[in-house]
């Protein structure tokens, strides 16, 4: 009697049902182990020193949660132009919509219905239902939450935002 041969083995699954990894360069920022695993062999017990040889340990206050912050920013479509002030930058949203849930405060609401791979440029912005010219908004946004709603495009829009006299201060 001829042996049953074995079953085909199962695809790999879709990339977008894959779990992303430190490795996958679509995912640079997700954690790879859990904090109660020890440190990988090689990791340096020093704590960090302002050299450029090596980054924070994991673990630090500034290693995890510092860069995952700033992936969050600008997947939002905003980041802070200098790091602990409340001038935010203005780039294009990953996300076609986002509520920046602020407890006690008015949100912080961003819309970009276009948002894809293919629009990603700023067409136009809206601050609180107003046309904003720059490409910047200052602390009012998040001392007082709003509405900042992002018309994307294919191409560059070189009228948005280029007068030299809207530049961030």
């Amino acid at each position: 009697m001829p042996a049953t041969p074995p079953p085909p083995a199962a695809p790999p699954p879709h990339r977008s049902q894959r779990r992303p990894t430190a490795r996958h360069p679509a995912a640079p920022f997700t954690p790879t182990r859990t904090p109660a695993t020890p440190p990988p062999r090689g990791t340096p017990a020093a704590p960090f020193t302002p050299t450029p040889d090596r980054p924070p340990p994991r673990g630090t206050p500034a290693a995890p949660r510092t860069m995952s912050a700033w992936y969050v920013f600008s997947a939002l479509g905003v980041y802070p132009q200098t790091p602990g002030t409340a001038t935010l930058l203005l780039g294009a949203p990953v996300f076609p919509a986002a509520v920046v849930d602020r407890p006690g405060r008015a949100d912080l609401v961003i819309t970009a219905p276009a948002a894809d791979d293919r629009h990603q440029y700023i067409d136009a912005v809206r601050l609180n239902e107003l046309p904003l010219q720059r490409s910047w908004t200052d602390a009012g946004l998040l001392r007082t939450g709003g509405r900042l709603d992002f018309r994307l495009a294919v191409e560059p829009n070189t009228e948005w935002a280029t007068n030299p006299g809207t530049l961030p201060k």
